[in-house]
């Protein structure tokens, strides 16, 4: 079962990088690569590291899986014969994204599957199928080619809770909840 420090380490594991991404100009022209409008992409390279890393110090996962659930459960069980090598940084980004939250949702269902639902907003096909799955599927799921994760807060989070030093972390984490553009339940 992932705790709050859990969240909040994964939180700064992949907003961190993509934001690096976004403030080098990279990523502009690619945001529909990361999932992100146009406005998210402005809001988010506007903040400073220290905005970023306290918008990201939240109990709440602000990234979800993205895809339907039976293509999850497909790419988890499907084996591992054709993966794609990244060819650039943004595509290292993506199936590194879909590592870290695959296995923190695999990880979750592995300690409790109720959990695992109710932080994650995970379907009973995706649970069946993190059960079933091992860390060779995980990694090899992550690196289809496919971004499995897409920002879970509007974008208009990101200007909140990164330039208001005055919120707590529990303001914040029900920030991000009620800015959620996905409902978990």
């Amino acid at each position: 079962m992932l705790n709050d420090r859990d969240i909040k380490e994964e939180n700064d594991q992949l907003l961190v990088p993509r934001w690096r991404m976004l403030i080098e100009q990279r990523a502009k022209t690619d945001a529909m690569r990361l999932g992100m409008t146009p406005l998210s992409v402005e809001y988010i390279s506007s903040l400073d590291e220290i905005q970023i890393k306290r918008a990201s110090d939240c109990s709440s996962p602000l990234f979800y899986l993205s895809q339907p659930s039976d293509v999850i459960a497909k790419l988890l069980t499907a084996g591992v014969e054709s993966d794609i090598a990244p060819f650039d940084d943004l595509d290292r980004l993506v199936q590194n994204e879909n590592y870290v939250v695959l296995l923190n949702r695999w990880a979750s269902v592995k300690t409790s599957v109720v959990h695992a639902q109710c932080t994650f907003g995970l379907s009973a096909a995706v649970v069946r199928a993190l059960q079933g799955a091992t860390i060779n599927d995980i990694k090899s799921a992550s690196q289809k080619g496919i971004r499995l994760v897409s920002l879970a807060p509007r974008s208009k989070y990101f200007f909140h809770a990164g330039r208001n030093i005055r919120l707590q972390r529990s303001m914040r984490t029900a920030l991000a909840v009620c800015s959620s553009s996905r409902a978990f339940f």
